[in-house]
């Protein structure tokens, strides 16, 4: 075995801006029209709502004028006014709500069709799962991290563009309702002009500050309850689709263990959550509540001495807490803001263990298998080195030329040979080396199918529909592999994971091989849950039922395969050698910030 091999390193691109140009892609594709054009209608009904707010306050100050002059006639024009405002802010309201939900579920839809694609493209679950740090539970991910950073980043934006509206409208009336404070009375030779507004920016800023620091931890725990949560789904989903197997090995009190281990973390991580929300709240709370009382207090002394009217006096302490709230955004949405970074880092770990995959893919012929269709009639391995994501090499100079109608044997080491089956598959990119496919179509069998729940008929057309397909020719099929029984029930719907054992999904597989009679066919460990016997029964039988000028390569598969065999060629493991050497992963969760080495990797761009 060759042993002289150049060790590369493997860069990683860097992520910069990747995560947000994967964020921001829907306003910048194909549907940037529509995503614009619903964030414009946001705005302008955001805008409608500060206008009504600030309309209110003005009438709060004529309503109260009137009553401290008892006016009749300017309290019935205060009242038709308000009629008119609060039509106006229903009107505001629900706009605000409709392009609001709009552009959530279709930033949202863009987003998981996008990711999605990506995910499914060229084996891409396979490989993710095999990267060190790649994306755990990328199924959660797709479903539940791209639901609350579409809804919360949207929810978010819009509250932070209302605040800003906010203090820009109200910041005016503060200033004009304030007048000049005269500090002479106290001592001090100074006259502040609009000093309401500068006590607003002060104690908005001390806010803001002390929030900051109550609810810096809020972000990594949000994400890793996140993961926890996810950890436990996966669980669950596991053990439900093999409750059968559970029950036979009797693991089920292990499996509660387990469940009860993966809930713990998740209350662990759920109180730690709920003392860092509690010191939020209760500072938000105390913060919030005493804006209105700090205002009137202030201003007491003006209204006292004539300076200001009762209705000016409650002018003044509402546009007082709303600046203040407004410019204490970031206190009230620290929570969201946790949970949405949480997120927004969830979804861009996805990102970039798909743009990983997808480099690893297209890496270029001296850092990738070369995988092509030359038009020959072989099918051909010139001097192939495989590797595991990580570098360390599973197949060393490994070469061989298989032709039209052969029966071959690619035994050996069962990792290797499952390398190489996945190599020529085109779903293992790590290595070098080329493989040229024939011009023909091949079919790759698994040693675990994907069965969908349809119809017998589907199943064995699938992917395909099964038109063309005679119920002889599917009930011929199903008696070769040994599934006579089921003729029957062409027209039954069944869950393959639940109706049929894991043998007979073997089986299955293998009966929709002689349905479409491929040229080739690439057999991974086949038939490897039936005894040795009727393993090689069945896949003779398969073989059998092939045109004689088919080619059938078996790779991993049993000694008892050899009588099948025209030919064997042995796959070695390398144990060695490294191909390349892979930086570790680095976690960009919080977009700019590094983690430790060992975590998910940063945010890359999608292809």
């Amino acid at each position: 075995m060759e042993r002289a091999l150049s060790v590369r390193t493997v860069k990683r691109p860097s992520a910069g801006s990747s995560s947000w140009r994967l964020l921001a892609g829907y306003w910048l594709g194909e549907e940037r029209w529509s995503a614009w054009s619903l964030t414009l209608l946001l705005a302008l009904a955001t805008t409608a709502e500060v206008a009504v707010q600030l309309r209110l306050n003005a009438w709060n100050g004529i309503l109260f004028d009137a009553l401290e002059t008892r006016d009749t006639a300017r309290l019935l024009e205060a009242a038709t006014m308000f009629a008119l405002l609060v039509v106006a802010a229903v009107a505001a309201n629900t706009l605000m709500l409709a392009f609001r939900r709009r552009l959530q579920i279709g930033w949202r839809r863009h987003l998981t069709l996008r990711l999605s694609a990506a995910w499914m493209d060229d084996g891409r679950p396979s490989q993710i799962a095999r990267l060190e740090g790649g994306a755990r539970n990328a199924d959660a991910r797709l479903a539940e991290d791209v639901r609350i950073t579409c809804e919360s980043a949207v929810e978010l934006a819009q509250s932070a563009f209302y605040a800003l509206l906010t203090v820009i409208g109200f910041m005016g009336v503060l200033w004009t309702l304030s007048g000049t404070l005269d500090l002479a009375p106290v001592g001090l030779p100074l006259e502040i002009a609009g000093h309401m507004v500068v006590l607003a920016g002060v104690y908005a800023g001390l806010g803001a500050g002390m929030a900051y620091l109550l609810s810096r931890p809020l972000v990594q725990i949000a994400d890793r309850r996140q993961t926890a949560e996810a950890d436990l789904r996966m669980a669950l989903a596991v053990a439900q689709d093999h409750a059968e197997a559970i029950a036979l090995a009797r693991a089920d009190a292990r499996e509660r263990r387990r469940y009860v281990r993966l809930f713990d973390a998740i209350a662990g991580l759920w109180a730690r959550q709920t003392a860092a929300l509690l010191r939020v709240q209760i500072f938000a709370n105390a913060y919030g509540n005493s804006a209105t009382a700090f205002a009137i207090l202030v201003n007491t002394p003006r209204y006292l001495g004539g300076a200001v009217s009762l209705g000016g006096l409650t002018q003044t302490a509402q546009a007082f807490t709303q600046v203040v709230a407004a410019m204490s955004w970031p206190v009230t949405q620290s929570a969201a803001i946790a949970a949405c970074h949480a997120s927004m880092g969830r979804v861009a770990a996805l990102g970039a263990a798909l743009r990983t995959a997808e480099a690893d893919t297209r890496g270029g012929e001296d850092k990738t298998v070369r995988v092509d269709a030359d038009g020959g009639p072989s099918l051909v391995f010139e001097d192939l080195h495989l590797a595991e994501p990580d570098g360390r090499l599973l197949v060393s100079g490994f070469s061989a030329t298989i032709g039209p109608g052969e029966r071959v044997l690619a035994d050996g080491d069962p990792t290797a040979a499952f390398a190489l089956f996945m190599a020529t598959a085109r779903l293992w990119p790590w290595g070098r080396g080329r493989i040229g496919l024939p011009a023909t179509s091949m079919a790759f069998v698994a040693s675990a199918p994907f069965l969908p729940r349809e119809t017998l008929r589907a199943l064995l057309s699938f992917p395909d529909p099964p038109d063309g397909l005679s119920d002889r020719s599917m009930s011929d099929a199903l008696a070769t592999v040994g599934l006579g029984r089921l003729s029957g029930r062409l027209d039954e719907r069944i869950d393959p994971e639940r109706a049929l054992g894991t043998g007979d999904r073997q089986r299955l597989d293998l009966a929709r091989i002689v349905l479409r009679r491929p040229p080739w066919v690439i057999m991974s460990a086949p038939c490897d849950a039936l005894p040795p016997e009727d393993a090689l029964a069945v896949v003779g039988a398969v073989v059998a039922a092939l045109p004689a000028d088919a080619t059938v390569v078996l790779c991993g598969g049993r000694a008892v395969f050899a009588d099948l065999a025209t030919r064997r060629v042995t796959v070695p493991h390398a144990t060695t050698d490294r191909l390349f050497e892979r930086p570790p992963p680095v976690r960009r969760g919080r977009f700019g910030r590094r983690s430790p080495a060992g975590r998910e990797d940063g945010a890359r761009r999608l292809p």
